[in-house]
């Protein structure tokens, strides 16, 4: 029972959640998804004189794709990453109030459990 009220406590909290965290907008993640825009690839593999981690910026996202694929299927790890428009401080301050904002609303959620059943029989 304490199981179900944990699940239900769960999916209530993810439908109170807006559709684009973090202040995401629209534009935002257009961005992101589209075909040339940059990221950052992160490429990790093995050689005989030990493990080397290569970071590329500005590769689109196709070609970012691509590699990743080819490097997973040879057995490597491979990874790329959105790389953000730089952002002026007071937008990097906005972010961050927004995010620590999110961050205690989370943190403020009451935590419901179920009576315990030797309290209910009686």
């Amino acid at each position: 029972m304490e199981r179900l009220l944990s699940i239900k406590s769960i999916l209530r909290r993810w439908a109170a959640q807006p559709l684009h965290p973090d202040g995401e907008t629209e534009e935002d993640f257009r961005r992101r998804t589209e075909p040339n825009a940059p990221m950052t690839l992160l490429l990790r593999f093995m050689t005989e004189s030990g493990p080397r981690t290569v970071v590329a910026t500005g590769i689109p996202l196709r070609i970012a794709a691509d590699i990743e694929r080819e490097m997973m299927r040879a057995g490597h790890f491979a990874d790329y990453i959105d790389e953000f428009p730089r952002l002026t401080m007071s937008e990097r301050v906005k972010r961050l109030k927004v995010e620590r904002a999110a961050a205690s609303k989370a943190r403020n959620v009451i935590k419901l459990t179920a009576a315990p059943a030797s309290a209910s029989a009686s």
